[in-house]
């Protein structure tokens, strides 16, 4: 469906046969991708999917934003492009209501409005600095582990620290503080611009 530029009609480009229409969810779609435009003026896709795995997850994996999105990054390397920020869960909500959308826009707040976001692993961090050094989002752009556009930063657990740092970053997973600490190193919980 492509929305007209005054946003009063739709117009039907491809699907939908035999006198088939949108579903109930369509304006919380809307909804949503109204909050996008907002932030991003090019962003002109809403693409709904039922990806049998993640229907799956939902009914087996604990609902917590963090685990799921570690989870998702873990069965499919191209989330992690796509998501780096990870992604937020919902509590149940009967769908197509003005309700859902508004919690989905609510919840999706910070990544509508937030600068480039990257993601860093403590292996990559041990490999790349020496032992009591500082990380910051500027020495990570110094080394080119990051790109330049990036203002905000998490830091994961994947692979081993072997060395303490003081790790001074906006956004850290549990498990990454717990390995810096234990190899006598800081985590340090910054605050960016935009917060």
């Amino acid at each position: 469906m492509r929305i007209s530029a005054d946003g009063k009609c739709a117009e039907l480009l491809w699907g939908f046969k035999d006198g088939g229409r949108p579903t109930s969810e369509f304006p919380a779609h809307m909804m949503t991708h109204i909050s996008r435009l907002a932030a991003d003026k090019e962003h002109r896709v809403v693409m709904h999917s039922h990806p049998t795995n993640l229907l799956a997850m939902t009914y087996v994996h604990p609902l917590n934003a963090e685990e799921f999105s570690r989870t998702l990054w873990q069965m499919s390397t191209e989330c992690i492009v796509v998501f780096p920020e990870g992604t937020e869960v919902l509590p149940w909500m009967l769908c197509g209501t003005d309700e859902k959308a508004e919690a989905a826009i609510e919840e999706g707040r910070e990544f509508v409005r937030a600068r480039p976001k990257g993601i860093i692993n403590i292996d990559t961090l041990s490999k790349n600095f020496l032992a009591n050094d500082t990380v910051t989002i500027a020495s990570l752009k110094e080394k080119r582990l990051i790109a330049k556009s990036v203002n905000h930063v998490k830091v994961l657990a994947r692979g081993v620290l072997d060395k303490p740092l003081t790790v001074k970053m906006p956004d850290f997973s549990i498990d990454a503080i717990k390995m810096i600490i234990l190899t006598g190193g800081k985590a340090v919980k910054i605050k960016t611009v935009e917060e």
